[in-house]
């Protein structure tokens, strides 16, 4: 019987996530179970590792943990549905994410003009960005990937949500100079430039201001990955 064979070997690479730890995808070793013509092809397209030894289990590649990933999402995950949402059981594919650098790119506001490239891999969870390089002194850009579907660019928090977080956590504030000054500059009807520029100088170095918009960004971007089907599986 003939079949396609490169077709049975993106299927039994991305059955292996089933077997990558607890939760799945959590290492790179997968129990063995297949036939040797296969697992003998996975290793020839660099997945894994020299599977004919002792061991009782595979181990993955970086390139072969990376098309794991992705070819178990694409041949067998469920989508979360409108039926999912009404019955209050939403699907969504479990990832392994940073979601404090994921949430610190998120706080670059949309007006800034030094935003740079930031993408989140939905296969592996990493996070991709342009990286400063000590050496030159500049920033080293990181390739366009916005014509990759694999690829999400992470989205700016936006001005008026950077101003309502500032609003609410102004009235949570005890009365003292900063809730003074804070409520003085958030009057004015129409925000200027140079206003938005003492606003963010003045809670630059505020630490329970950052840990508050932590937390309110991180909950902004929970629903932006639940609209993607992800969950992130771990901070």
């Amino acid at each position: 019987m003939e079949y396609d064979e490169d077709k049975v070997d993106e299927i039994a690479l991305a059955l292996l996530y089933l077997s990558l730890g607890e939760p799945p995808g959590g290492n790179n070793y997968a129990w063995k179970g297949m036939a040797w013509e296969v697992s003998d092809r996975l290793y020839e397209r660099g997945w894994i590792e020299n599977p004919r030894n002792e061991n009782k289990s595979f181990t993955l590649t970086m390139a072969g943990r990376e098309a794991c990933i992705r070819l178990f999402k694409e041949y067998f995950w469920k989508p979360t549905t409108p039926d999912d949402q009404i019955e209050g059981t939403p699907t969504l594919f479990p990832l392994p994410i940073n979601m404090e650098v994921l949430t610190w790119l998120y706080q670059y506001p949309e007006d800034e003009p030094s935003i740079w490239w930031r993408y989140l891999d939905t296969a592996t969870g990493i996070i991709l960005n342009d990286q400063y390089d000590e050496e030159t002194g500049m920033m080293q850009p990181h390739p366009d990937l916005s014509s990759d579907p694999r690829y999400l660019f992470i989205p700016a928090q936006s001005v008026a949500e950077y101003l309502d977080d500032v609003r609410q956590y102004t009235r949570s504030l005890k009365q003292g100079e900063l809730k003074m000054t804070l409520t003085t500059l958030l009057e004015d009807q129409e925000i200027t430039a140079e206003t938005l520029l003492e606003i963010r100088s003045l809670l630059q170095h505020h630490e329970k201001w950052k840990k508050w918009q932590y937390k309110r960004n991180k909950q902004r971007l929970l629903p932006w990955l639940a609209s993607y089907d992800i969950k992130p599986k771990w901070d």
